[in-house]
């Protein structure tokens, strides 16, 4: 997975940030798209707890414990992220705008525009092949 993965909103963004990055991985590749029961009192066999492990479900169960979570899917997190670049490049401006606009967090407006920057340290490619 890329680093745009870190970046990720919603119930995959607060995994992230409780420190489980590997169980939303997984969240978002074997469920991605679709709605995900987070059980109030996690224990070992549930689907959730099978999936991404007993500490995992815990984490989120401390957030959604006993609701549905809508678990975003790959393709609408990088048409997202798409979408702010495009409108970045268009001159939008204002991150809890294009947070509210595209249905994301304004921390994952902010990451998207920050990874989108050139690193000055790097060469372009036709630089390179210019140099030599």
């Amino acid at each position: 997975m890329s680093d745009d993965d870190l970046h990720l909103a919603g119930v995959l963004g607060e995994l992230v940030r409780l420190g489980f990055r590997r169980a939303a991985l997984t969240l978002l590749r074997e469920r991605g798209g679709i709605s995900v029961y987070v059980p109030a009192d996690p224990q070992t066999g549930q689907p959730l707890v099978d999936l991404i492990g007993m500490d995992a479900a815990r984490a989120l169960a401390g957030l959604y414990g006993g609701d549905h979570v809508e678990i975003a899917s790959r393709n609408a997190m990088a048409t997202a992220k798409q979408r702010i670049l495009r409108d970045v490049a268009a001159g939008a401006s204002g991150t809890n705008a294009l947070a509210l606009k595209h249905g994301v967090s304004s921390r994952h407006v902010r990451a998207v525009v920050e990874n989108a920057r050139p690193d000055p340290r790097q060469l372009d490619m036709l630089e390179m092949f210019e140099r030599t």
